[in-house]
C-alpha cells in the first residue's frame, strides 16, 4: 500500500486527505520487514519494481493495518477534513497496461516472479496456517485459486478497515482503483466491487492498455454493475494528456451511458482552457 499527504482548497476553505499505499520514510527507516517481498525473495524496499519509488508495506501483517488506521484515524478527526481519498490501495503491478511494456522493456503474458508479490514470512504463514501449504512450494502458485483469493482479500481487509475508521467520525471515503473490476482482480490483486467505500474512480487510461474511447465505456459499465450490491458509486476516471477536448466529451459522453455517476479527471497539468469548455458544456 504507498504514502500519505495531505492537501486542502484554499479557495473552498476545506480539506481533504489523499492516502496512497506505499511505505513513508519512517516506515522504510523503522519497519523494514513491512514491505512486500516478490517470489525471487526481493523486498520492494530494497529492490522496488519499474521505478524507485515502488516501495510497498504489506496489507497482511497487523502491525501495518494498525499502523495505516492510525494515520487515517488521526486526519480523519480533524473537523477541518471532509473525507479521505485513497490510492494505490493495492499490490504492485503484476502485470502492466499492455502500453507500458515497450517502457519497460519487458513481455508479460505470464505473472513473472520477480513481480508477484507478496511472499513474506507473514503472508506466506497465514497462508499455509489457512490452507496447510507454504505458497511458495505451489508448482504455479498464479494458477492456485486461494492463493490469488489470499492477496484480494488481504487487501478488501486493509480497505474494510480503513472504511470503518473514516465512517466512525462519519465522514466518505472513496478511492481510485483500476479498470474492471475483472482487469484489477489480475493486474493488481485489486477486487475492489467487495469494497465498502462510498465512492470509487477506476483509472480508465485507453492509451495506456491500447485500447479506443469505446473501451471507456465498456469498463464503466462493467464497474458500475459490480458494485450494485455494495452501493458506491462510480465516476469514471479520465486520463487528460491523451484526450483532447473533443474525445473528453466523447468520454464523458460513453461514460454517461454506461451508468456512471460522473467523471473524474487525472493529470491536472494537462487541464487547459479547451477541456474545462468541454467539462461545463457537459455539466
Amino acid at each position: 500500500m504507498s504514502c500519505a499527504a495531505a492537501a486542502n482548497d484554499s479557495a473552498r476553505g476545506d480539506f481533504q486527505l489523499l492516502f496512497d499505499g506505499c511505505g513513508d520514510r519512517w516506515a522504510m527507516e523503522n519497519h523494514p520487514e513491512w514491505f512486500t517481498v516478490n517470489r525471487n525473495g526481493n523486498s520492494t524496499l530494497d529492490v522496488p519494481p519499474y521505478v524507485d519509488y515502488y516501495r510497498w508495506v504489506c496489507p497482511t501483517r497487523a502491525p501495518v493495518r494498525e499502523y495505516l488506521n492510525g494515520l487515517i484515524g488521526e486526519v480523519a478527526a480533524d473537523d477541518r477534513i471532509d473525507g479521505v481519498h485513497l490510492d494505490y490501495i493495492r499490490h504492485s503491478d503484476v502485470i502492466l497496461p499492455r502500453g507500458l511494456w515497450d517502457k519497460y522493456d519487458l513481455i508479460q503474458d505470464v505473472e513473472h516472479p520477480e513481480f508477484d508479490y507478496c511472499y513474506c514470512d507473514v503472508c506466506r504463514g497465514t497462508f499455509e496456517a489457512e490452507h496447510g501449504i507454504d505458497p511458495m512450494t505451489l508448482d504455479d502458485p498464479p494458477s492456485n485459486e486461494a492463493w490469488v483469493r489470499f492477496r484480494w482479500d488481504s487487501v478488501t481487509r486493509l480497505v474494510t478497515e480503513l472504511t470503518e475508521t473514516v465512517h466512525s467520525y462519519d465522514k466518505p471515503i472513496s478511492a481510485a482503483v483500476f479498470p474492471g473490476p475483472s482487469l484489477a482482480r489480475r493486474l493488481v490483486r485489486q477486487s475492489w466491487d467487495e469494497w465498502p467505500v462510498d465512492m470509487l474512480f477506476p483509472m480508465l487510461y485507453n492509451s495506456f492498455y491500447l485500447e479506443d474511447l469505446e473501451w471507456i465505456g465498456a469498463m464503466t459499465s462493467e464497474g458500475v454493475t459490480a458494485v450494485t450490491r455494495s452501493g458506491a458509486t462510480l465516476r469514471s476516471g479520465l486520463y487528460l494528456p491523451d484526450l483532447t477536448p473533443r474525445q473528453l466529451a466523447e468520454a464523458i459522453r460513453v461514460s454517461r451511458n454506461a451508468g456512471a455517476a460522473g467523471v473524474s479527471t487525472f493529470e491536472m497539468n494537462g487541464l487547459t482552457d479547451e477541456h474545462l469548455a468541454v467539462i461545463r458544456a457537459a455539466l
